[in-house]
């Protein structure tokens, strides 16, 4: 059963869309330290001072941004190059004098980039993934709750509504990924959350809409391996996003999952009702709407 979340009635100011905040514009980065598996045309790197929010509103130094199919390479080519731009990140050579940095997936690569601008937001806080075939949204929220009634400010991000640790609202749109997810990471950073629950979904992880953070903690709930189609499923990509120390919370009545976990190397915990558990529940009795619970 789902549950309502409340929309705060006071709000705070929002940061800034651009990729990069204001303190950080004047700062000169380079393209080929932040991303090294890169290839460059017209020059050797690209140094630039902040993330362009298109090329027509590009300040000079900035680094444009060129998506295949969202806008005309001519206009954009000549925008960037008479606004000053510091170069182009691109997935194909443009005929542009401007240096190029050529990437394989664009935005993979602006994901990437954003998280390393704005100092991994991901590992400032404790990151939990939520994924599985049901109750997604249940058990973050009740996630978060546990996590605040011990005093730890829980931000969280879900299907049904959304909170950085201070205000929480009910949004219109999909829950965020790539970059979009990063830099409410780093809105929760500000807000001094100490932790971030989200949940994720088994399509975006395969597509690697998570590839540019690191999880803590990854709770399953009920199965996550439904893919028959070819190549990794989406749990075993979520899986490679895993810290080093993090620890995976799945259901042992889900044998394929456990396995699955095992093979990845990662630290297990287990719950359950029918099989052997780290945590063990059994149902003693149920009576007029109230059930008896043996917690082991």
């Amino acid at each position: 059963m789902r549950h309502a979340v409340q929309t705060s009635t006071f709000s705070k100011p929002k940061s800034s869309q651009a990729t990069t905040p204001p303190s950080q514009s004047s700062e000169k980065k380079s393209l080929r330290k932040l991303l090294p598996n890169s290839r460059f045309f017209s020059g050797e790197d690209v140094c630039f001072s902040a993330v362009a929010s298109s090329a027509c509103e590009a300040v000079s130094g900035e680094l444009v941004v060129y998506r295949i199919g969202e806008a005309d390479p001519s206009q954009l080519m000549a925008d960037a190059m008479a606004r000053g731009a510091a170069g182009i990140l691109t997935e194909q050579i443009l005929p542009c004098p401007l240096p190029q940095c050529i990437v394989g997936d664009i935005d993979a690569a602006v994901a990437d980039l954003t998280a390393q601008i704005l100092e991994r937001p991901d590992r400032k806080l404790l990151t939990i993934g939520v994924c599985g075939s049901a109750g997604k949204t249940t058990t973050a929220l009740l996630i978060a709750q546990m996590l605040r009634s011990v005093g730890l400010r829980a931000a969280f991000q879900t299907d049904l509504g959304d909170s950085d640790g201070i205000v929480a609202s009910t949004p219109s749109q999909p829950t965020p990924v790539s970059t979009d997810l990063i830099k409410w990471l780093a809105d929760a950073c500000d807000a001094e959350a100490k932790s971030a629950i989200i949940e994720l979904s088994d399509l975006d992880a395969k597509y690697g809409r998570y590839d540019a953070i690191e999880f803590d903690l990854i709770v399953v709930t009920g199965s996550s391996l439904t893919d028959s189609d070819f190549g990794p499923s989406g749990f075993q990509c979520i899986l490679d996003r895993l810290t080093k120390r993090g620890v995976v919370i799945a259901s042992a009545d889900e044998p394929n999952v456990v396995q699955t976990v095992l093979n990845h190397g990662a630290r297990l915990l287990t719950y359950g009702v029918r099989k052997p558990a780290d945590v063990s529940a059994k149902l003693i009795e149920q009576e007029c709407g109230m059930s008896t619970i043996l917690l082991t």
